[in-house]
């Protein structure tokens, strides 16, 4: 009988204590599950606002006027410097590759077409061949830095590197260290066989940003005072191109709302710095 008791109190106990045992488990498991989905929440979550940021940067909006344009009086069309503060509001550029050819002359009157690369390809193709680089650009505020080759005006339009990695300096235009003209550097936006150009956030780099060249050993910079956008059916005004003036940097690229029947974007970004 005590043999027989005891064997059935041990079964009792082991038997009662499987049941908060199993709660426990249970309990775990349906906590885990819930982590797990909270962990999948959050990363859906974050991945969407990734892409709305990828979407706001990459354009269909026209990035707003800012700052004033140096070297252009207001009698001339644009605002002076003693007349406008300098302002900046969230503005996004545009998408797929486009060859952007600002006309410059030597009496420039610039003209800006664009149009689609080639549909992106599983496997993207070689990257073009450069020339060397005469000089570098960083764009601080947003830790770019392209290398820079000397682009000419061919047929009244001013060529862009094919690789959009590099961006392009006017062979007309002046050059770091000079006291007069205008740096007229070009790039493009992005492209569809490889991803972002070195200008792709041109657009939303705040004014009072600053721009480094490295040039010849030494480092120029030039602070951002003014953004502008061209419709580029109506072209490039003159001043885009102007030399008879203070040492500024002109930076160029495509921009605003991008028309797919046309396959080019509807207008360019110019942002005016001068030294510092």
């Amino acid at each position: 009988m005590s043999d027989k008791t005891e064997v059935g109190n041990e079964a009792e106990f082991e038997t009662a204590g499987a049941g908060p045992i199993g709660v426990r488990e249970t309990r775990h498991r349906t906590l885990r599950s819930r982590v797990i989905a909270v962990v999948v929440i959050l990363v859906g979550i974050a991945a969407i606002l990734f892409a709305i940021n990828r979407y706001q940067h990459r354009g269909y909006y026209t990035p707003a006027d800012a700052g004033y344009v140096p070297g252009v009086s207001s009698s001339s069309g644009s605002q002076s410097p003693s007349t406008v503060a300098i302002q900046d509001s969230p503005s996004s550029l545009s998408t797929p590759s486009e060859s952007i050819r600002a006309s410059a002359s030597a009496s420039p009157s610039p003209k800006v077409s664009a149009k689609h690369s080639k549909p992106k390809k599983s496997t993207p193709p070689p990257r073009p061949v450069m020339p060397p680089a005469i000089m570098q650009i960083s764009l601080d505020s947003q830790g770019i830095t392209a290398p820079v080759i000397s682009v000419s005006t061919a047929g009244g339009a001013l060529d862009v590197p094919a690789d959009p990695k590099y961006v392009g300096l006017w062979d007309g235009g002046a050059r770091p260290g000079w006291n007069r003209g205008s740096i007229v550097i070009d790039g493009h936006v992005d492209s569809k066989d490889w991803g972002d150009g070195s200008f792709f956030k041109l657009d939303s780099t705040p004014m009072g940003s600053t721009v480094t060249l490295s040039y010849a050993g030494k480092s120029f910079r030039f602070k951002l005072v003014g953004r502008r956008v061209y419709v580029k059916g109506q072209g490039l005004p003159n001043d885009v191109f102007k030399m008879d003036m203070d040492l500024r940097i002109v930076l160029i690229t495509c921009g605003g709302p991008f028309n797919a029947a046309k396959g080019s974007y509807e207008d360019n970004v110019v942002v005016y710095g001068v030294p510092i």
